[in-house]
């Protein structure tokens, strides 16, 4: 897989590349957001669209659900609630966006499907990634084949939350695969990884960019426990060629 960074105008983005698959992480440099709602989200978009020649970019009004919408079918104008969306569409970009919140990218090169996932502490406790890989199957998928790319976001060494939401992780039996606590510092990488094992997607074919949105030193990067409502966005899409 190939993996660079790259430039659109005055934006900064970790691309990934896998024959006709093409997935891109947003980083803060020049101070460049998504912030939804926002006048430069829609520029940064339209400058998107129009370098990578893409026919149209989808999103949603994210709302910390379990939510996922086929674009192919559910989109009209109006911008949906939820936080996963999907498709088959070539040259339409899916995106969400985050800062601090696991971006997960799924998709599949051989039955051509992609899809884009926001999952917040309660989408992944909802299992929002897992439901992602449940509607890859139904739509003729080998689990075996689905590959899957973990984006920038907290790392378990700066989650601290409470003890009862450890608990509430703990409880559930599917998030028992990997260690996804230490104290009352939580791993959201490891309960998105524990939900897609539990469904079949090789552990090799599941693959982190091990870029923590809060402490990371050598990229600028948005976060919300740093930056509380100041904090921008990053935005993290996937499109066919």
């Amino acid at each position: 897989m190939d993996k660079k960074i790259i430039n659109i105008k005055d934006m900064e983005f970790i691309k990934l590349q896998d024959k006709n698959i093409n997935m891109l992480f947003s980083t803060a440099k020049n101070n460049v957001s998504f912030k939804i709602g926002s006048n430069e989200l829609y520029n940064h978009l339209d400058d998107l669209k129009e370098d990578l020649n893409l026919k149209d970019f989808k999103f949603l009004e994210q709302i910390h659900g379990n939510k996922i919408y086929n674009i192919d079918k559910d989109f009209g104008l109006d911008i949906k609630k939820g936080d996963g969306l999907y498709t088959k569409r070539k040259s339409i970009a899916i995106g969400v966006f985050t800062a601090d919140c696991v971006p997960v990218i799924l998709y599949d090169n051989k039955n051509n499907i992609i899809s884009a996932v926001h999952s917040g502490w309660k989408g992944t406790f909802e299992e929002i990634s897992g439901k992602a890989v449940d509607i890859f199957i139904k739509n003729g998928s080998n689990p075996s084949n689905i590959k899957v790319i973990i984006g920038p976001h907290i790392c378990s060494k700066c989650y601290e939350v409470s003890e009862e939401l450890i608990e509430k992780f703990k409880s559930k039996d599917i998030f028992n695969n990997f260690k996804i606590h230490e104290g009352r510092f939580l791993n959201l990488e490891n309960c998105v990884k524990s939900q897609l094992l539990y469904r079949g997607i090789k552990e090799e074919n599941i693959i982190s960019l091990k870029i923590c949105t809060l402490c990371e030193k050598n990229i600028k990067l948005h976060s919300y426990r740093k930056d509380k409502e100041n904090s921008g966005r990053l935005i993290s899409f996937i499109y066919m060629n």
